[in-house]
């Protein structure tokens, strides 16, 4: 009888440890500061490698030879990623960044972490105009 009763307090005494270190353990991980950055998109040039978690992404969809919209006004800290959806070969190109040649279902991404306007075009189709402002 006094086994089972050693046994049950032994048992009783583990769960009950193991109650305080897990809750110990949330509290812990609450309060902490967790990291809010990720790094940036692959492509990206000239330090422009820094993103806040929750940043936007917005989409440019190249079709018909033009990129659409035109303009896209975000914050800083955000995306924009564009899509070929056209059947010809575009390059996204700036003063800032430069995509690699986007077949048909390519994408490229670029975060803006600077305030500004970025004028762009497609290196292949010069006529093609599209414009960031970064607020």
């Amino acid at each position: 009888m006094n086994k089972i009763l050693v046994i049950i307090l032994i048992i009783l005494i583990i769960i009950g440890g193991y109650y305080v270190f897990t809750t110990m353990s949330k509290q812990n991980n609450t309060t902490q500061t967790p990291n809010t950055q990720q790094q940036g998109s692959n492509n990206q040039s000239q330090g422009q490698t820094q993103v806040p978690a929750s940043s936007q992404t917005e989409t440019v969809t190249i079709k018909n030879f033009a990129f659409s919209p035109a303009t896209v006004t975000i914050k800083a800290g955000s995306t924009v990623k564009w899509i070929n959806q056209d059947s010809a070969t575009h390059q996204i190109k700036s003063d800032l960044f430069n995509s690699s040649a986007l077949n048909t279902g390519d994408s490229y991404e670029f975060t803006f972490n600077t305030p500004g306007q970025y004028d762009y075009t497609c290196a292949i189709h010069p006529s093609m105009k599209g414009k960031i402002i970064v607020q």
